[in-house]
């Protein structure tokens, strides 16, 4: 089973995502900062994952920064989940090096087809149904 590290601060986002996600086989868990989110992957093993920008503590930009100085976790994906949306902002973020960013609001489909891209991406597919594991007939 796969595991994905919420870092978000607005609780309703935080709820939603994490029924989607938990409704589709993933574990989950989160933080509503980067600070805790960081010291919770020194801990924790994630597959993937989903951060806000503008938090308390420390942004989205600082933890992936953060990320990609830690040989530990610098090959963990990283989508920014996001209500900046706009051209410059979305291309601020993927030359930071994150693997996507999905601006908010968005839909369960949403959600899910980018953790669905990002995972086929990082190779997680089912070898014998060529699929990721998480999706069921």
């Amino acid at each position: 089973m796969q595991s994905i590290l919420i870092i978000e601060d607005d609780p309703s986002y935080v709820s939603m995502m994490d029924l989607i996600l938990r409704m589709e086989g993933f574990d989950v868990f989160s933080t509503s900062d980067g600070l805790s989110g960081l010291a919770m992957l020194r801990v924790k093993h994630a597959d993937l994952i989903l951060c806000d920008i503008m938090m308390p503590e420390m942004d989205g930009y600082s933890v992936l920064e953060a990320l990609k100085s830690e040989k530990k976790l610098a090959d963990i994906p990283f989508l920014f989940v996001s209500a900046i949306g706009d051209r410059a902002e979305i291309l601020r973020g993927m030359s930071a090096g994150a693997d996507g960013y999905l601006p908010k609001p968005f839909s369960a489909v949403e959600l899910l087809a980018a953790v669905s891209a990002r995972i086929q991406r990082s190779g997680m597919i089912d070898p014998d149904q060529g699929k990721p594991f998480f999706i069921k007939e």
